[in-house]
């Protein structure tokens, strides 16, 4: 699985946005790179997680001092085509922290059917106020 599959799969869900979120032009806007992916059952209508990174280029990762670092994001694209975030956006410095959560998101999706996005994302999975290992 690759950018071209997400973005496949966008259109096939047919959001107002298809495809955007994963179009060239908006990725180099943000400079935005699109790592692992993590399709638990393979089936085109499950939710989809996936790891991206932005580079701080000038604005400040939520206001902090600019630091030229690369930041990463555990993302799923829902069953609805849209894109959100799981857990806090730009909270880690590697990708390892986003593949742990995305198992526990995984695991959490496969027991419930609920599928979890946002800052709270950490709490509903059972970690509370613990990090997943990544520095913040």
């Amino acid at each position: 699985m690759n950018i071209r599959y997400l973005k496949r799969l966008q259109v096939e869900r047919r959001h107002p946005l298809a495809a955007h979120w994963f179009s060239a032009d908006t990725l180099r806007f943000f400079n935005s790179r699109i790592g692992a992916i993590h399709n638990p059952d393979h089936r085109p209508k499950d939710p989809i997680w996936f790891t991206s990174s932005e580079r701080d280029c000038g604005t400040g990762f939520d206001h902090k001092p600019y630091d030229h670092g690369r930041r990463y994001t555990l993302r799923v694209l829902m069953p609805s085509g849209d894109v959100r975030t799981v857990g806090e956006l730009y909270k880690y410095r590697t990708a390892a922290p986003c593949a742990r959560l995305a198992k526990l998101a995984i695991a959490h999706w496969r027991k419930t059917g609920e599928i979890v996005t946002g800052d709270k994302a950490a709490e509903a999975l059972g970690l509370g106020a613990q990090a997943t290992g990544g520095r913040a």
